[in-house]
């Protein structure tokens, strides 16, 4: 559920959404729309169905210049969830609903304090979170994706922390 969608069906209930501590977690705009490119790339009927017939499926670029970083996301109306949200930006998910704010890589030791605030002592793993060195990311973008994605996510690399020299994405 969005963060506006919770908030509602906290109002239907009867209860004081803002409250509660609002967390969410901010993943990288450069990794999470190459991988939500790659989930549809595999699991999109049409683009498997044109690539058996041999016919071109959508390119990076092209692609991602058709999503939205807000309303229908990477796909339209009635499309998955993970692919309408997926590509939202912070600002659009966040909404003004949010206490917090956390890199996923941070997760661990960011939400530690959050959480011991709130009286209690999660178990974290320890498998770091390192989709951002994945050389796949930066074989799909060039000069003019790169920019579409500082100019639609600008708030997010604010927050992450990153730019496309930190990626580090050498193969």
């Amino acid at each position: 559920m969005t963060p506006r969608e919770v908030e509602l069906a906290f109002d239907i209930e009867g209860l004081s959404f803002r409250s509660y501590t609002r967390i969410a977690l901010l993943r990288n705009p450069y990794v999470k729309m190459a991988q939500i490119y790659d989930r549809i790339a595999a699991s999109d009927p049409i683009w498997r169905a044109r690539e058996r017939l041999g016919l071109p499926t959508p390119k990076f670029y092209p692609w991602l210049k058709a999503t939205r970083p807000d309303r229908n996301g990477a796909g339209y109306r009635y499309s998955p969830r993970w692919r309408r949200y997926g590509a939202w930006s912070a600002d659009t998910w966040c909404s003004g609903c949010i206490s917090h704010v956390v890199r996923s890589e941070d997760a661990a030791t960011k939400l530690l304090p959050i959480f011991q605030g709130l009286g209690f002592t999660p178990a974290f793993g320890d498998r770091p979170n390192r989709d951002w060195q994945n050389p796949r990311v930066a074989g799909l973008y060039d000069p003019r994706s790169r920019l579409l994605i500082q100019e639609r996510y600008k708030t997010d690399l604010e927050l992450y922390r990153v730019d496309w020299a930190d990626m580090d994405l050498a193969a």
